[in-house]
């Protein structure tokens, strides 16, 4: 598939905000079902721990490596397709040209009317801050757009917790920042 019908450029910005909404809401499906086999087989895993006669812990590490492959390649897309929506909502080329010809130059001139004065508070200056603070539990490559590499016992700032997809995003101590799987680490 080329990029521009991947991320949808080449449609009118409404059709376009449709259908990356459309791919991400697939995506995210996707990754549910994902996530959901993946505590199947921890916990599958957990019960072959304690009662080896129900069968060998090492046989689902497979699936297990497999799946969590999967989660990150889903996310990756995801955070993808995300970010082309939010590019989509700041508005399409056509917008920009239209007021760079000055085609809208209707408003006021007046310099005390300040059109923004409303919004102005939404748009804080400070420095995001840390919600918490957590430990990798495993190692994670994270090969994916958005995602971010860790290292077991790695000490993590949590920037933005779990919104029930099962990733979270973090701050290494070496200013890397992206997306991991929440299982992957204790807080």
């Amino acid at each position: 598939m080329s990029p521009a019908a991947e991320d949808f450029s080449h449609l009118p910005p409404e059709q376009r905000k449709k259908r990356l909404q459309s791919k991400i809401d697939d995506i995210t499906k996707e990754l549910q079902k994902e996530l959901d086999q993946s505590e199947a087989l921890e916990k599958m895993r957990g019960v072959y721990e304690r009662n080896p006669q129900m069968g060998d812990p090492a046989s689902l590490e497979p699936q297990i490596t497999q799946t969590s492959q999967n989660v990150g390649r889903l996310g990756g897309q995801l955070t993808k397709y995300e970010s082309w929506l939010a590019e989509a909502f700041r508005g399409d080329d056509s917008t920009n040209t239209a007021v760079n010809n000055n085609q809208y130059c209707s408003m006021s001139a007046d310099p005390s009317q300040n059109i923004y004065s409303e919004f102005d508070e939404d748009f804080d200056e400070d420095v995001e801050t840390p919600i918490g603070k957590a430990t990798a539990l495993y190692t994670f490559q994270g090969s994916s757009q958005g995602t971010v590499s860790i290292t077991e016992g790695e000490q993590l700032s949590v920037m933005e917790s779990d919104k029930g997809d099962g990733w979270m995003r973090v701050l290494r101590a070496n200013g890397d920042e992206g997306y991991i799987p929440s299982s992957y680490v204790k807080f």
